[in-house]
């Protein structure tokens, strides 16, 4: 089976190149990644108050950025993992395929999951999603969350490289919204 025969997904919410989380405005917002319940608070409070976080924290990762600072995945440049991009919508709409048809031979309808590729971290409904997690399914707005970095993660770190590692990972967390369809979510594990 060629995997670029398939039809790509059109229910996909493309947030590569947003990368991260600013707060503040203009350029020299606060980046905020990893840093725990502290950090948060701490910066939730300098947003109130209006003092710099990093006086506190003494993260230089938090220091305001310069403005001329350029981000290599700002908008309007070449958004990162484009070949990845590409492999994981056409698998997204093969599952969907495959799925409304398993769905439609038991009387049912398949509502497809919303494909999310983003850069570094988002926001989800089920909170903010980082790179370091890995891929994941958010139950609550039927979304499969990746930063597509984690292809190269897979291939280095785990020796699990090409198309076919890539679509087990992306159907896996597939599975997972049509274990929330079912209802049947809660009762096995995994993730």
């Amino acid at each position: 089976m060629r995997l670029d025969d398939l039809r790509p997904s059109e229910y996909i919410d493309d947030r590569r190149g947003q990368g991260g989380f600013s707060f503040g405005s203009g350029g020299g917002g606060l980046a905020i990644g990893g840093g725990g319940i502290v950090s948060v608070v701490v910066i939730i409070a300098a947003l109130l108050f209006g003092f710099d976080p990093s006086q506190i924290l003494g993260d230089p990762s938090l220091q305001q950025a310069p403005a001329q600072q350029a981000d290599p995945y700002a908008p309007g440049g070449q958004l990162p993992n484009e070949e990845a991009f590409s492999l994981s919508a056409r698998v997204v709409g093969s599952t969907e395929e495959e799925w409304g048809a398993i769905f439609a031979e038991n009387g049912m309808r398949y509502e497809p999951t919303v494909f999310t590729p983003y850069t570094r971290g988002t926001q989800t409904a089920c909170g903010i999603g980082q790179a370091a997690m890995g891929p994941f399914y958010c139950p609550a707005d039927r979304r499969v969350y990746i930063d597509l970095d984690f292809f190269h993660e897979l291939d280095r770190r785990f020796g699990a490289p090409g198309d076919f590692a890539q679509a087990y990972v992306i159907a896996h967390e597939v599975g997972h919204h049509v274990q929330n369809l079912l209802g049947v979510m809660d009762r096995g594990g995994g993730r």
